[in-house]
């Protein structure tokens, strides 16, 4: 026993100690020190209240529909919305459009501009001004709390967090002046503490932000909290709204190249190329397992652990990494404390890009392989075929929701627009299958499942679930039990009888008039407006319900039973408050049952006051005889504002200054709109300097510009600072491997003898593949060698077995192959010939004689 106990037990069998003060003691050390007696708290968590807002789904049950039947809700921008943006559509050049079409296809919600504020208690002015997505999600955190069974005063001065995937807000736009109200309506940070203000909540109240990964790493956020004993209960959701869904040319995601321009995500198929974006959100409510079974919640599913880690440095900033994905998988595994074998289905990130899939699949073999060898056994799915991609903050979030609602109805929804297999994967060789259609849940002892979201920036997410315990529902006797509904209005109520009506004809088989009673009695929030009716079973219930609707004003009314107890605890409610212990002798289960139905009215700020005009961008206009003057006094405004630097020269190389790819992009774009030119990459990367591109967009206009002399030929030429980094960086590792950029191919029918010839003309072409890099006198140098052939290694492995399988083997080896900057070459390559057609090429080269993306090209 530990020592401090056993000198405590002394001193209380020496009576130095009385009871009172040595169990004290006790229980103090027990909570500091619950390792040391071998009581390791539990990390479970669990999930007991949710509520959604999904494209073509108001709640949770209908999302589960549409799930469920493998609906596609991506679709055109709604009529019903584009009232309220097309005066800003009307503002903007019809040339700026692509192919004439002013708004892109999407997973969008039916409306977003009305909310019921007289329940939130918000003045019209201020919900006015007030983000759709404050609004959604104030009501959203509401439904969820409610469903879990809690009212407002049962969490009023909780220890209770909120944790919200923080959003791009865009409706401060077109507010025409800045108010205090509007800058609360608008701060993004103000979303979780409005539901903070709202229930007095006294826990965390935060909002993260990890781009895609967001709303899943605000779970894990939560659930940390709830271990950690920072909260007592939280609520962890996201929303995200594109309220100007312009199809511009100078669209900021469509420049990256992560868009499909077909208006669907075909994730891990063949045809896969890019996401498609949307819209949604939802909430969660999660407790410490332990503290919702002995609070009789109603659990959807267990949260049994979650990781996050970053990608750190892949081939780009952007890039995902199969390495940081199979750690990140195992790592969410060991803290759930699982076999992984057990398993049944993995809701994927699953975007929807070519290189991207195959990647996510990578490292969910690699992770799996260090526990079995098995395949195909288990399922994976992307939410991201019904919805589109929610890049504002609400993917993980949905595919988590998506995947509770599986559990909980034991089923698998298909995965849409999966016709042919992505041929960069191997499906027959992997663990995983493509859940295409409407499945049963696998059968097992325990289901399980896990959700990943992969953020454009590096961070990572994966939640590992379960199911929730099985409910013991209470016996379905004769017993009758008072059943109340409420509402703020006359109207609300008779709405609101008419939900319930319809969900006790669709899932009362499922439910005891007991649980259905005390949830609706002991566990919601009472109003004004009230009828009551009292039955002995849901279906005694449903017929006095029925019979109840015949009413034209149901406020006030009551359909009794034969226990006049009950009758006259009915009559009392109808008129006051009651003392619900009368009837609830002991505590019952709580269930899931329709939340409070909102009556929303409009809040949209009018066209006619819109606080901006979306013009024409300002252009430069050439004189008649144009002055090299004016485009690089404009052109070095550019160059400041992309780079952040105050003095630039027109020298200046734009990579060297710190450019990379993504500042590129933003360049070009820039250059497009003060210019009203397009420059392609290749452009820029030729013509580096700011003299360069100047001259550029001179001759772009027909004009003639004299021609800039090329430099002599030196022996040796200084490194750039880009350079200069890279070639520290290199001598300070043991293996130096980390700056091996690489991409893959396959090809068909490959000429090899031309292949060949290709590499080589590339190789005398380019100077930076005959780059070596030496030092003197502690200053390094960069020098070309003489061109020869391309360093090309062919492995034969068509008569084979197994050709495909050997042939990534040997590429993830030579990848890993590390170069020497001294005696090169620093590009190399691999071509494996698999079959009589097919080859898989692998190009490998050191980042310092790349920005980071060229080698595409």
């Amino acid at each position: 026993m530990n020592r401090y106990l056993t000198h405590l037990l002394t001193l209380y069998k020496n009576k130095q100690l009385s009871q009172n003060v040595a169990l004290s003691l006790i229980e103090e050390y027990k909570n500091q020190h619950q390792q040391d007696l071998g009581e390791n708290k539990s990390h479970k968590v669990a999930i007991v209240g949710m509520s959604a807002r999904m494209p073509l789904a108001d709640n949770s049950n209908e999302f589960w529909k549409l799930l469920a039947t493998g609906k596609n809700c991506v679709r055109a921008f709604p009529e019903s919305r584009k009232k309220d943006i097309d005066p800003l559509a009307a503002q903007i050049p019809k040339e700026q459009f692509v192919d004439g079409k002013q708004y892109w296809i999407g997973g969008f919600l039916n409306e977003v501009d009305k909310f019921d504020n007289e329940f939130f208690d918000i003045l019209p002015a201020d919900a006015k001004v007030m983000d759709p997505q404050q609004r959604i999600f104030l009501e959203m955190a509401y439904e969820a709390f409610q469903d879990a069974g809690y009212t407002r005063e049962q969490l009023r001065h909780t220890n209770t967090g909120v944790y919200l995937g923080d959003v791009l807000n865009e409706y401060h736009k077109i507010i025409p002046h800045v108010t205090t109200s509007a800058v609360v309506g608008n701060v993004t940070p103000f979303i979780t503490s409005r539901v903070s203000y709202y229930y007095d909540f006294h826990g965390p109240t935060i909002n993260i932000s990890t781009t895609c990964s967001t709303s899943l790493v605000a779970v894990h956020a939560a659930c940390q909290a709830l271990i950690n004993k920072e909260c007592d209960m939280a609520l962890a959701g996201a929303i995200n709204l594109r309220l100007f869904p312009f199809a511009l040319k100078d669209d900021p995601v469509d420049a990256l190249g992560l868009t499909t321009q077909e208006g669907c995500c075909r994730a891990f198929d063949n045809q896969a190329n890019g996401i498609v974006r949307g819209e949604g959100g939802g909430a969660l409510i999660l407790k410490p397992y332990e503290k919702a079974i002995s609070d009789g919640d109603h659990i959807y599913a267990v949260i049994l652990g979650s990781a996050v880690n970053n990608d750190g440095r892949s081939s780009s900033i952007g890039a995902p990494n199969p390495l940081a994905q199979e750690k990140l998988l195992r790592s969410a595994w060991e803290k759930s404390k699982i076999d992984p074998r057990t398993i049944q289905y993995i809701e994927a990130h699953g975007t929807g890009t070519k290189i991207g899939d195959p990647i996510e699949v990578n490292g969910i073999n690699r992770a799996f392989s260090a526990y079995t060898q098995d395949k195909q056994f288990c399922g994976l799915g992307s939410v991201k075929t019904n919805l589109g991609h929610l890049t504002g903050g609400a993917s993980g979030l949905t595919g988590l929701i998506k995947t509770v609602l599986s559990l909980k109805n034991k089923k698998i929804p298909p995965t849409l627009h999966f016709k042919t297999p992505n041929e960069l994967i191997n499906f027959p060789d992997s663990t995983v299958y493509i859940t295409d259609q409407l499945i049963p849940w696998p059968s097992a002892e325990i289901k399980r499942a896990g959700v990943s979201a992969f953020g454009f920036n590096g961070t990572n997410c994966h939640v590992v679930l379960e199911e929730g315990p099985k409910t013991n529902v209470h016996a379905k006797d004769e017993q009758e039990y008072l059943l109340v509904l409420s509402h703020r209005t006359e109207n609300g109520l008779k709405i609101q009888l008419e939900r319930f009506k319809s969900f006790l004809e669709e899932h009362g088989h499922e439910l005891s008039n007991g649980d259905v009673c005390y949830t609706m009695a002991v566990c919601r929030d009472h109003f004004k407006q009230r009828c009551a009716v009292v039955g002995n079973s849901v279906s005694d219930l449903l017929v006095k319900l029925k019979k109840l609707m015949l009413n034209d004003n149901v406020a006030g009314k009551m359909v009794e039973g034969d226990d006049e107890d009950v009758n006259a605890l009915g009559r009392k409610y109808l008129i006051k408050d009651v003392d619900w212990k009368i009837l609830f002798k002991k505590r019952l289960n709580k269930v899931s049952l329709p939340t409070y139905n909102f009556e929303k009215k409009r809040f949209w700020i009018e066209a006619a006051l819109y606080g901006i005009e979306i013009k024409n961008s300002q252009r430069i206009t050439f004189p008649e005889s144009p002055s090299a003057n004016v485009i690089e006094e404009q052109l070095t405004n550019i160059f400041k504002e992309v780079i952040g630097l105050e003095e630039i020269s027109i020298e200046d190389n734009f990579f060297d200054l710190g450019g990379d790819s993504l500042l590129g992009i933003q360049l070009i774009n820039e250059i497009h709109k003060g210019f009203n030119k397009k420059i392609s990459y290749h452009d820029l990367f030729s013509n580096p300097r700011l003299v360069d591109l100047v001259a550029l967009l001179i001759e772009k206009e027909e004009r003639l510009f004299k021609e800039i002399q090329k430099l002599p030929e030196q022996e040796e030429y200084p490194l750039s600072f880009g350079q200069r980094r890279l070639w520290i960086l290199h001598q300070m590792q043991d293996n130096p491997i980390a700056y091996n950029m690489y991409e893959a191919y396959t090809f068909v029918d490959l000429k090899l003898d031309d292949f060949k010839k290709a590499l080589d003309g590339l190789l005398e072409r380019h100077t930076a593949f005959r780059t070596v890099f030496t030092a003197k006198n502690g200053t390094a140098s960069q020098s070309f060698t003489k061109a020869k052939s391309f360093d090309l290694t062919i492995i034969d492995l068509k008569n084979q077995k197994d050709a495909e399988k050997k042939a990534l083997e040997h590429i993830e080896e030579y990848k890993l192959i590390p170069f020497d900057l001294e005696k090169g070459p620093l590009a190399r390559a691999l071509l494996i010939q698999i079959s009589p057609q097919k080859q898989l090429f692998l190009f490998v080269m050191h980042h310092i004689i790349s920005d980071g993306w060229s080698v595409r090209l």
